[in-house]
């Protein structure tokens, strides 16, 4: 998680009315800069407000910089008193450089509502008026036999008389049940509105092990070769979860499916002993 004081640093940059106008790169150039020449006026024995005085008589900075964000990088700066300038400029740099994750996700976040599942069967499954034109889509269910009591559900799709429709890795897509108590990689299809409009979604929930899950929304629109699923959101989760499955449901809304074989806690993780 990234430090309160560097979210600060950032919120006031993009509150900044001339930050679209600006080149990223350059900005984050000048923020480092700024930071060497604060550890060598805390070298020399200033203080922090002399430091930030002096640093920007010296600079011409950009707009952007304002004092509070001059005093802020000051702050951190003076903070870590190992620092020389050349460490003090790359640090705030990168900083300034790695805008937090969450803030982009909800900046850019559509408004995704109303969401129905579709519910599918092993074998085609016909989805009607699922495209703008009012086209049907086919969504084909398949099992995929990994031996040693293992296998995968496989989807693919199809508009017909438009062809086969892109799923994110390809013309098929498949899940990754793990076990039955772990499942990696969750897939579901629903409808509903994206920004008022209605829509046909394909949804994932990704986890890595003992790590972290995505969250992937893709939404169905035409492109020159027929239909695709296009990227509509990514959201990395901020818990911890046991089971894709769990993870899915709970970013969007939609109801566990009823084949769901895990365990039934918020996170699909085993409930924490008295104790623990």
């Amino acid at each position: 998680m990234r430090a309160a004081a560097v979210l600060a640093i950032l919120s006031m940059a993009v509150g900044a009315p001339a930050q679209a106008a600006q080149d990223w790169t350059k900005l984050c150039a000048e923020v480092g800069h700024f930071a060497a020449l604060v550890a060598a006026a805390r070298d020399a024995g200033h203080s922090a407000t002399e430091a930030t005085a002096r640093v920007r008589q010296i600079l011409a900075l950009s707009p952007i910089l304002t004092p509070a964000v001059a005093d802020e990088i000051t702050r951190q700066v003076y903070a870590k008193s190992a620092w020389n300038m050349e460490q003090a400029e790359k640090a705030m740099r990168a900083k300034c450089l790695t805008p937090p994750p969450s803030e982009t996700v909800i900046a850019s976040r559509p408004a995704i509502s109303g969401l129905t599942p579709i519910k599918l069967n092993v074998g085609v499954n016909t989805v009607e008026r699922a495209t703008a034109d009012g086209s049907d889509l086919e969504i084909t269910l398949a099992w995929k036999n990994d031996g040693h009591g293992r296998g995968h559900d496989v989807f693919a799709a199809v508009v017909p008389g438009a062809g086969t429709v892109a799923m994110p890795d390809g013309n098929e897509l498949v899940d990754d049940p793990a076990g039955d108590l772990d499942m990696r990689r969750s897939v579901r299809f629903a409808r509903g509105q994206v920004d008022s409009a209605a829509a046909l979604l394909l949804l994932t929930a990704t986890r890595e092990p003992h790590g972290q899950t995505d969250y992937r929304v893709f939404r169905l629109v035409p492109d020159r070769t027929g239909y695709r699923f296009a990227p509509l959101l990514e959201q990395r989760l901020a818990l911890h979860y046991c089971n894709a499955d769990v993870a899915l449901s709970a970013a969007s809304g939609l109801p566990l499916r009823a084949s769901y074989r895990g365990l039934r806690t918020a996170t699909g993780c085993p409930a924490p002993t008295p104790n623990s």
